[in-house]
């Protein structure tokens, strides 16, 4: 069983909440299952625009990024010279750029770049031109996938960044766990958690581990939640018994009926919790948003 001190996504759906509507920054998202790139301005849902990335046999990396350096006329020495205006590259040779092939804007049809119409390349361009230091590209290839499981190592994530705020970067790791090592990009953020005394581990043989691949658990999740939210020291109040499938007194159980009362969480039918059920991505954005009181961007 998963062993909380008191009792981890997309990184995308923390860039897309906000504790702070005025929280400065540009996050630019590319859903490459969609071909739609998303531009959120110091909090704000600023654009939508089709786009093309890499065809099959070519590849557009995943992950987040920093703008590398931004060039207003730029020719691909790669591919024949291609024009590639307004290019802003984040990765190496990737960039996001302006193509002259709108027809093919939203489907894959580059060679691994991530092309938009030149006017809207134009649009982005000077937006980050002045503000690469808190621009964030981030580039997914599944979208959301609200039905898959959340897993511990990106619930690590998911609350510190509803707590701190989409631009939060905790310290680096130092190789706490042994099933997570430092160089690990999950890292930072699980062991930022274990500093905060919110979590301890796994429990298994040749521990210390985290079973950062595990999924969160129900139970498990009331206790990430507050103790994030409150600190450590938290303790909720002593259970009554109102959910027939949550022993009372439990492990559990004080944190599970605590989210309860706070209107955070509900059963799952009847007079049921389902405690040791796995949660879903979709089931965690209603969970921290409710929780850190955060608010969707837009007007």
């Amino acid at each position: 069983m998963y062993r909380v001190v008191v009792p981890l996504f997309l990184f995308v759906l923390i860039l897309a909440f906000s504790s702070d509507p005025a929280q400065s920054g540009i996050v630019v998202t590319v859903d490459k299952s969609a071909q739609r790139l998303t531009v959120v301005v110091d909090g704000a849902d600023r654009y939508q625009w089709p786009v093309s990335t890499g065809r099959w046999g070519y590849s557009t990396p995943n992950g987040s990024y920093r703008p590398q350096r931004l060039e207003r006329k730029w020719f691909s020495r790669k591919y024949d010279w291609s024009p590639m205006p307004y290019s802003i590259f984040f990765d190496g040779g990737y960039a996001i750029h302006g193509s002259y092939e709108v027809s093919r804007l939203g489907r894959p049809a580059s060679h691994g770049c991530i092309r938009l119409s030149p006017s809207n390349a134009s649009v982005l361009f000077a937006l980050v031109k002045g503000r690469t230091d808190d621009t964030r590209i981030v580039v997914d290839c599944n979208g959301y996938r609200k039905d898959k499981d959340a897993e511990l190592k990106q619930m690590a994530v998911f609350v510190l960044k509803a707590k701190e705020g989409p631009f939060f970067v905790p310290p680096p790791a130092t190789g706490i766990f042994h099933d997570v090592p430092a160089s690990d990009p999950f890292a930072p953020w699980i062991e930022e958690l274990f500093r905060r005394g919110v979590v301890a581990g796994c429990g298994t043989p040749g521990g210390p581990n985290y079973c950062p691949d595990d999924p969160v658990l129900r139970d498990q999740m009331a206790v990430f939640l507050l103790r994030t939210l409150e600190g450590a020291a938290y303790v909720p109040p002593a259970c009554s018994g109102i959910f027939d499938d949550v022993e009372c007194p439990g492990l559990f159980t004080d944190f599970i009926e605590e989210l309860s009362a706070r209107a955070i969480a509900a059963g799952c039918g009847g007079a049921n919790y389902c405690p040791r059920d796995p949660t879903t991505r979709g089931q965690m954005a209603p969970f921290l948003v409710k929780t850190f009181g955060l608010q969707l961007y837009g007007p």
